[in-house]
């Protein structure tokens, strides 16, 4: 006697399989964009074929330089954290938040 297999087992089963694969194919190309910006920029065929041709397997890496430069510049000053009020009764109990926001950011060293 075959039990027979419930429909939402079915359905949970295919959607898990449609986003583990997903995220399998995601995970390909993070790793690529990973390597590239650590001067990865050549597969090994290409270096190869450079060699071959007594060139140098040497990156131009702009793309480095210019991740770390606007990471230094957004991250160069604390946030300033905003609360804003759904009505006028609000408005001490927003100015609280706003405050215990910034000193949990301040004790946690959020800007390391």
């Amino acid at each position: 006697m075959q039990i027979q297999e419930d429909p939402r087992a079915k359905i949970t089963r295919e959607l898990h399989q449609r986003y583990r694969d997903a995220r399998s194919e995601w995970d390909t190309e993070a790793r690529k964009d990973i390597d590239f910006f650590y001067g990865n920029h050549f597969s090994d065929n290409e270096v190869d074929e450079l060699e071959s041709r007594n060139q140098a397997a040497v990156p131009m890496d702009r793309v480095g330089p210019a991740v770390e430069k606007m990471k230094a510049m957004l991250t160069s000053s604390s946030p300033a954290f905003t609360v804003i009020p759904r009505e006028d009764s609000d408005v001490k109990m927003a100015k609280m938040w706003r405050v215990v926001l910034s000193y949990v950011w301040e004790i946690s060293d959020g800007n390391a």
